[in-house]
């Protein structure tokens, strides 16, 4: 025997020697042990349920963390294009100041020059009248005498402006409160995280505690709305089916109705697949289909369609796969509308009854 063993041997018996009685481990397996060892495989089988719904949720959770991830980026630019946009109106009347400052000193320099070169004309003519050989008349001379005055009081004037206005030129100060007020910002804005907390059934009853009525009717709607089934999108936008008009409507947050698209026929059922796609059962006649559809910036975008021989009603997804209903078969399909098996059928009746999830 080893050191080590010899050692953890001393340390079990100096320590069993504490107990007041010790008792065989042959002697504990009893039969009530033994039937609680045999009952324990089915808490097992429960525990191992738990984990694989529990494995599922996780990776549903990674995707929809990786969608709010590109959503919250997307939002980030678009956030930066508003501010681009109010940075290129800013830009655009600082500009336009610019051109206004411009545009009247270079106005006032270009009167000016022609205030002088008048003068100057009017000088010349006061010589031209001054080299007269002849005498003059009385008359001419005193109308160049006095032209002469004037011009001589406005050449003072202009050439004093100028002088106090001299070689003007245009620079550009920024504003400091702007700049500052850009500076304390860390970035353009938060994140925050949100948790949805899971919530054991409890079997208690849901009761209603308000009621309010919206109007989802759109202008070529030709029979009254009748909604057969509703989802909701992270964005909490929310697609509904109205039967009787053959549609899906997009409702926005005040739920108004800001797109539809019109089916071949009238839906049965609708259920979330991912953040932004859903599946769409419909029916007609002995046949059925399933239609995907997705949301993109507000519009409803069709996708793949699948067409099924038996009828198409009840419609849900779980762990990866589709659960259809008929009148009397239950069907289990992969997401490319592969037939996994036949769950249920009732042959009791032509349809006894409709599956709905």
């Amino acid at each position: 025997m080893c050191i080590a063993k010899l050692r953890l041997l001393l340390k079990t018996v100096l320590y069993c020697r504490q107990c007041a009685k010790l008792v065989l481990i042959k002697e504990k397996s009893t039969e009530e042990i033994l039937d609680e060892f045999h009952q324990i495989s089915t808490t097992i089988a429960e525990c191992e349920q738990n984990l694989e719904t529990a494995i599922g949720d996780a990776y549903n959770w990674l995707k929809t963390l990786q969608d709010s991830y590109e959503e919250a980026n997307g939002e980030i630019k678009d956030f930066r294009t508003k501010i681009n946009n109010i940075f290129d109106e800013l830009e655009k009347k600082t500009i336009n100041s610019l051109d206004d400052m411009y545009d009247t000193i270079k106005k006032s320099i270009q009167l000016e020059l022609e205030t002088c070169s008048r003068i100057q004309d009017e000088f010349k003519r006061f010589k031209d009248v001054h080299k007269i050989k002849e005498n003059p008349s009385n008359e001419l001379v005193f109308v160049a005498y006095q032209t002469s005055l004037d011009n001589i009081s406005q050449a003072k004037i202009i050439l004093k402006e100028m002088a106090v206005n001299a070689n003007p030129t245009i620079s550009f100060e920024n504003n400091p409160d702007f700049e500052q007020s850009l500076i304390r910002f860390s970035s353009i804005g938060n994140f925050k995280r949100e948790v949805k907390q899971l919530k054991k059934s409890t079997n208690e009853l849901i009761k209603c505690s308000n009621k309010v009525l919206y109007n989802v009717r759109v202008p070529s709607d030709s029979r009254k709305c009748d909604i057969r089934s509703i989802c909701e999108l992270p964005k909490r936008e929310i697609l509904i089916l109205d039967y009787a008009n053959s549609r899906v409507k997009l409702l926005n947050k005040q739920y108004k109705v800001v797109s539809h698209a019109d089916l071949p026929e009238s839906p049965y059922d609708m259920c979330s697949i991912s953040p932004s796609e859903v599946a769409i059962t419909i029916t007609d006649g002995q046949k059925g289909t399933v239609k995907f559809l997705s949301v993109n910036n507000g519009q409803i975008v069709t996708g793949r369609t699948f067409s099924f021989e038996h009828k198409c009603h009840g419609i849900a997804h779980a762990e990866g796969h589709l659960y259809i209903a008929s009148c009397t078969e239950l069907y289990q399909y992969t997401m490319d509308c592969t037939l996994v098996k036949k769950i249920y059928e009732d042959s009791s009746d032509n349809c006894s009854g409709m599956f709905e999830f």
